[in-house]
């Protein structure tokens, strides 16, 4: 439910700015001060939370919204159109102003100190000329001329102007030092991710090894274990089969050399070749199992 909520704020966040920022831009236009000479006219301090508004707002179609809202706190006989255009082409211009001061990606103090500047250049070139310039055109004020209006404006905006470049700047180097501890904050949540997934990773692989390892070692004392059992067949054959027949055939040998009968001799003559091939097929049989432990090996 809340990353719902976040997500509809996040989707919808240039109007809730444009609302919040408009309010209390028309909140903080209750506080006036009359400018001497310039019929009604008068300096306020509305145009802190308009210029910090531009500072969120991604579509600068929301700024016309904002300088509707703004004009709340006028009264009705005030002249509202004026008003309006004096600020929605000024906060417009400075929208494209601010996007293009981004791209530089300044420092949070350097950035803070342009910014001051820049609002000092949006009273001076855009603001208090606008205010003339769209009261002359309805017709208000026209038996002042330019400089004069301008001059009496100037003088009697002056703290207003530094107050608000100031408020401005410094809420933009807050602003921008939050949003670079964020950042850092991501890329150090990132980096810690990284590290663990590649420990995870090497982890899985140790795992792995560890159990191709065991099956290695299974595989090996299998292979030994048959080895073993080879070589006890063997020994058992070399110790027992092929004792049998040797011996037979040595017995037989010496009781062929003690006897005189040549018909006994045939039969013992015909015993030894029995044994005899007794043992070409116990000898045989151990070349066989020799000649297996040897593909076994390789």
């Amino acid at each position: 439910m809340t990353e719902l909520k976040l997500k509809f704020f996040e989707k919808h966040s240039d109007l809730f700015i444009t609302i919040i920022f408009g309010l209390l831009s028309a909140v903080l236009g209750l506080i006036t001060i009359d400018t001497p000479g310039f019929e009604g006219s008068y300096s306020d301090l509305r145009e802190v939370p308009l210029l910090i508004a531009i500072f969120h707002l991604r579509n600068p179609l929301y700024i016309v919204l904002l300088c509707i809202l703004t004009l709340l706190g006028l009264p009705l006989e005030l002249r509202l159109i004026p008003v309006f255009l004096m600020h929605v082409v000024p906060l417009i211009i400075f929208w494209y102003v601010y996007q293009w001061i981004k791209k530089f990606d300044f420092k949070a103090i350097k950035l803070g100190f342009i910014w001051f500047f820049n609002a000092l250049i949006y009273y001076c070139i855009l603001l208090y000329p606008m205010l003339i310039f769209t009261y002359w055109m309805f017709g208000f004020n026209q038996d002042v001329s330019f400089l004069p209006s301008y001059k009496s404006i100037f003088i009697s905006g002056t703290l207003e102007m530094i107050a608000t470049a100031f408020v401005s700047s410094i809420y933009l180097v807050q602003m921008n030092f939050r949003r670079k501890l964020e950042s850092n904050n991501k890329n150090l949540e990132k980096i810690v991710n990284e590290r663990t997934q590649e420990l995870s990773n090497a982890n899985d692989k140790l795992l792995e090894l560890n159990s191709n390892l065991e099956n290695i070692v299974e595989e090996r004392t299998q292979i030994v274990n048959q080895q073993l059992k080879r070589i006890t067949k063997y020994v058992h054959m070399n110790s027992h089969e092929v004792r049998a027949p040797l011996a037979r055939m040595l017995g037989l040998l010496n009781l062929i050399e003690l006897e005189t009968s040549e018909e006994k001799k045939k039969n013992l003559m015909k015993l030894l070749n029995i044994s005899s091939i007794e043992l070409d097929q116990i000898v045989k049989r151990m070349n066989k199992i020799l000649e297996e432990e040897k593909k076994y090996l390789n």
